[in-house]
């Protein structure tokens, strides 16, 4: 799919074709955490992670094209390197959002008089509430696992919430410069 998409955006022109591919991403995050459902969340990620590949071709070939040719491979090489630490980037802050949210949220529900390394394992994650839940008592345990997954969930609809506000703004700021083409 990707292989063709700069054919693709040469023939229509680079904004006309990036935008709604551009587009497409924070859309797709708010309407899967908006539906809501592990089938919904699955099919958008089918869609989401296809829609991505074209901005990676798309936005490599102005920058090897903007190059002689003989430094072709040192753009090509930097386009690429690029991509990942910024990727990863997004992944870090984005989830310190999530797991800041879950740890607000988690903190200020759990109950008083708990030992205090459970109730430091359910307010730092969700993975860490459910084993150090297991060795309470019935309505304490209900007590910790109670508020975790609610708190997870709203820590990924602000997360969500977040990226999508953040790739829009930051796309149809960039579009804005792509010079027309084709």
């Amino acid at each position: 799919m990707s292989s063709a998409d700069p054919d693709h955006g040469r023939r229509a022109g680079l904004r006309r074709w990036a935008g709604p591919v551009v587009l497409i991403l924070p859309a797709m995050l708010l309407f899967m955490m908006l539906a809501g459902g592990l089938p919904l969340l699955v099919v958008g990620f089918m869609v989401l992670c296809p829609a991505a590949a074209p901005s990676m071709a798309l936005t490599a070939n102005p920058v090897v094209g903007s190059v002689p040719p003989r430094k072709a491979w040192a753009a090509s090489g930097l386009a690429t390197t690029c991509n990942d630490p910024g990727i990863s980037l997004g992944i870090a802050i984005i989830g310190s959002i999530g797991a800041v949210v879950y740890r607000a949220q988690a903190g200020t529900a759990l109950p008083g008089g708990l030992p205090p390394e459970v109730a430091a394992a359910g307010r730092d994650s969700l993975s860490g509430a459910v084993p150090a839940a297991q060795g309470l008592p019935g309505e304490l345990a209900t007590a910790v696992l109670g508020p975790a997954p609610v708190a997870f969930a709203d820590g990924l609809h602000v997360a969500a919430v977040v990226a999508a506000a953040g790739a829009a703004v930051v796309a149809l700021r960039h579009l804005r410069q792509i010079p027309p083409t084709g």
